[in-house]
């Protein structure tokens, strides 16, 4: 596939939503997962995540119906550090990666472009574009780090209260939140914004909005510490152990294409 010609098109008619490939038919979905992120590489704590929300006990009435969407914004793909690897590259990788959850999860699973940069937006697209193929509505669910969550939240990045910017997305829209130890947030901080969320103590956040938001405790410490910058350095520096980071498909791209390797 071209996908150079694939972005080109995409930007040429300002589309703010594309499925550009599915490893199994979806029409038959009613909760989707969707992990949005720059994918620069996939690895598994992505894989991770999204085998996590399967088996959350609050989607298990959803498991024969679910689908899983890797969604890459190309508003921001651009702006990660280091070497990153073109669009083209990671649609390949995520590709690769949406194959190996199929086949080791057993959930359709789809890849998709967005110009949208806000969730809220994300999510009026995707529904948008099941109207449009005359599919039924589905519950959606992203899955995101704390990090995201808390900026979700954030009333600096809206101009009207939240409770009205983030009306829609709550209506039609869960979240589930996987915490991570990291230099600005403790677990145990995580876990006290989750409270402090379903006791209503965050004044500019509806308290009803809690039971859409479910904090799960990512007690795999080895690949909570994966992120895709860790890779990318590892890789500038000879870390011979990066491979063990992501899914053996996607490091077999990595060391036959060498996207993070300067020329």
């Amino acid at each position: 596939m071209n996908w150079g010609k694939v972005l080109s098109e995409f930007r040429e008619f300002n589309k703010t939503f594309e499925i550009i490939h599915q490893t199994t038919n979806t029409l038959n979905t009613t909760r989707l997962f969707i992990l949005d992120s720059s994918f620069n590489p996939p690895h598994l704590a992505h894989y991770s995540l999204v085998k996590t929300s399967i088996d959350y006990e609050a989607y298990k009435n959803d498991r024969n119906s679910s689908s899983v969407l890797l969604l890459l914004s190309i508003s921001n793909a651009d702006k990660a550090d280091g070497e990153p690897a073109s669009l083209e590259q990671r649609i390949d990788m995520i590709i690769l990666l949406a194959e190996h959850i199929t086949k080791s999860l057993g959930v359709p699973t789809a890849v998709a472009l967005t110009s949208c940069p806000k969730f809220a937006d994300k999510c009026e697209a995707i529904q948008n574009h099941s109207l449009e193929l005359a599919l039924p509505k589905s519950k959606l669910t992203f899955l995101v780090g704390f990090d995201t969550i808390i900026r979700i939240l954030d009333q600096k990045y809206y101009t009207s209260p939240i409770s009205v910017a983030l009306n829609d997305l709550f209506q039609d829209s869960d979240f589930l939140v996987l915490t991570r130890e990291d230099k600005k947030h403790t677990i145990k901080y995580q876990l006290s914004y989750a409270k402090q969320l379903h006791d209503g103590r965050l004044k500019t956040v509806p308290k009803d909005w809690a039971s859409k938001i479910y904090m799960v405790v990512n007690d795999n410490y080895t690949e909570a510490d994966i992120s895709s910058s860790a890779i990318r350095s590892d890789i500038r520096n000879g870390n011979i152990h990066w491979p063990e980071k992501t899914i053996p498909e996607i490091a077999t791209y990595i060391k036959e294409k060498s996207p993070y390797v300067k020329l």
